[in-house]
């Protein structure tokens, strides 16, 4: 599958992943099992794939609030993140580099 955003790797398996930007938070699993972390406002809507684990499942977060450790489950070679970050208003996506926290 192709999903447009960036992958962002780490050596340190227990990797923090930090919410970029304010919003309503829902978690699960896709159909290629890669575990999903979803943030939507009302501009955006964020998505980080391959958590090993969950800090939050549903809920608000604030942005820099921890929602998960790097991991990778799913369709996944090693330990990242794939980031991508779609904009709602635009309707279009969007490079994610320049939300990183």
């Amino acid at each position: 599958y192709s999903l447009p955003g960036i992958d962002i790797s780490s050596s340190n398996r227990s990797a923090i992943l930090q919410a970029p930007m304010p919003g309503k938070v829902t978690t699960y699993t896709d159909q290629w099992y890669n575990s999903t972390i979803r943030i939507e406002n009302d501009e955006w809507i964020v998505w980080l794939l391959h958590p090993r684990s969950y800090f939050i499942e549903e809920g608000t977060v604030t942005r820099g609030q921890a929602v998960g450790v790097m991991g990778a489950i799913g369709y996944a070679t090693g330990p990242h993140v794939h980031y991508t970050i779609y904009d709602k208003v635009n309707e279009t996506f969007v490079d994610p580099a320049a939300f990183l926290p």
